[in-house]
Parts: C-alpha cells; sequence; structure tokens
C-alpha cells in the first residue's frame, strides 16, 4: 500500500489513498496511478505515474490469446482500462485494484477449476501468485539481484521472444520423449543379446555407455537445431 519513515525527523507517508488517509479532493484525477504524499500528517500533494508497456506485449497478448485464457491481475486502479481493453479485446479479464492477497487467491481459483496457470509478473507484490502458478515467470531488469518465488526469471529486454521460448520448451519435451524411447529400444535389443549371451564381455562394455552417449547426442543435437530455426542464441 506504501512506504512510511523519517527523514531528518519528519514523518512521511508515500503510498495510496488508504495508506496515506485521504479524502476526495478536487482537481485529483480519479483515473490515474497516484502516489499520494504526506508529511507530518499533512496532505502535500500526489505524483502522477505514467504507464510505459514492454516492446511487443500487445502482439505477445493477441497471440495467447487464440490458444490460452488470459487475465490480467493489476495494483494499478482502472486508469489504463480502455488501452488494456484494446489489447485484450475484452474488459471481463482485466481486474485492478488487486493487492497480492487477491492475485493469490485469484490463481487458486483458476486451479480449481481444473486449470493449469502460467503466471507472468515483475514485482514483490506477484511473489505469492508466482508461487502458487503451475508455472511462475518473472521479469526483471536486472535477473542477478532479484529472484522471487519463480519457476524461470526472463530478462525484461527478452519479454517480447516469450512465445518462441514457450515454443521452444514444447518442442524440447517431444525430444526428450523421443531421447526414452531411443534409450528404451536400445537397451531392449540389448537385453536380447545379453541373454542369448552372443556379445562377448569386451563388446558388451563398450555398447552400454554408447547408449547413453547416443541418446545424450540426439538430444543435445536436436534441441541446438530447433533452437537455431527459432532464432535463439544457444
Amino acid at each position: 500500500m506504501g512506504l512510511e519513515g523519517r527523514v531528518d525527523g519528519n514523518n512521511i507517508i508515500l503510498g495510496s489513498e488508504q495508506m496515506v488517509s485521504v479524502e476526495k479532493r478536487p482537481g485529483i484525477p480519479t483515473f490515474s496511478s497516484l502516489v499520494q504524499v504526506k508529511i507530518n500528517d499533512q496532505y502535500r500533494g500526489f505524483f502522477e505515474i505514467s504507464h510505459n508497456y514492454r516492446k511487443g506485449m500487445s502482439e505477445m497478448i493477441k497471440s495467447f490469446a487464440l490458444r490460452f485464457r488470459i487475465f490480467l491481475l493489476s495494483g494499478d486502479n482502472e486508469a489504463e482500462k480502455k488501452n488494456l481493453t484494446d489489447i485484450f479485446g475484452s474488459e471481463k479479464n482485466l481486474l485492478f485494484n488487486q493487492n497480492p492477497f487477491q492475485k493469490l487467491n485469484f490463481v487458486k481459483k483458476i486451479q480449481q477449476e481444473s486449470g493449469k496457470v502460467l503466471m507472468i509478473g515483475d514485482g514483490l507484490n506477484d511473489a505469492g501468485a508466482l508461487k502458487q502458478s503451475d508455472v511462475g515467470i518473472s521479469i526483471s531488469e536486472d535477473i542477478n539481484t532479484f529472484t522471487p518465488a519463480s519457476d524461470a526469471i526472463l530478462d525484461g529486454d527478452q519479454f517480447n521472444h516469450l512465445p518462441i521460448f514457450l515454443k521452444f520448451s514444447r518442442i524440447s519435451i517431444r525430444i526428450i520423449m523421443i531421447s526414452f524411447l531411443i534409450s528404451f529400444f536400445y537397451n531392449f535389443i540389448g537385453l536380447y543379446f545379453a541373454v542369448q549371451g552372443t556379445l562377448s564381455p569386451l563388446i558388451a562394455a563398450i555398447l552400454m555407455p554408447a547408449s547413453s552417449l547416443t541418446v545424450v547426442a540426439f538430444t543435445i543435437g536436436f534441441t541446438t537445431l530447433v533452437g537455431k530455426k527459432l532464432g535463439l542464441k544457444l
């Protein structure tokens, strides 16, 4: 909700209307992101915050909406509702003035409806919801210092590449499953020759590590090839 502290003997409060206990005043924007200021129990004004969307966000949301249910959970007010409605296509899935507990409960609700949740967050107020989600991805400008309870941390500059990363992950899972099948058939054939007693110990000792190397080489080779085709630097 905000911050409170003492600076040079002055008690300073910065935050929401609830935090600062501000009454509705004429001239204060109704639909803007505001940081109210109170010093020594006297209201001094507010900062009005403008929003800048991340590069490629609009295209990414529209592409995801073709396959998934997309929701916006924001701690801000409805100042950006019109702009976000144009991006999301509908306002019914836009939820504003959400505190961390409401975000967490919303994720639980979707999961109880037999839905798996991937959540993307960029602040500590998203930490609980990120941890609760089946997959939590944190967007950070400095991936070396910001490590919330999430499954992955994505550099903010790479945010518009998220659809490619997800596609690469799906293909990688298929490659891993194929590698398990290769390993299974390799060992099945090897077991057949083993029970027949037709292989010498030396040949068996060579073929055993060769099976592992084959699976590893297959997995690395194909994931690298797929990554290059998708334009990823591996």
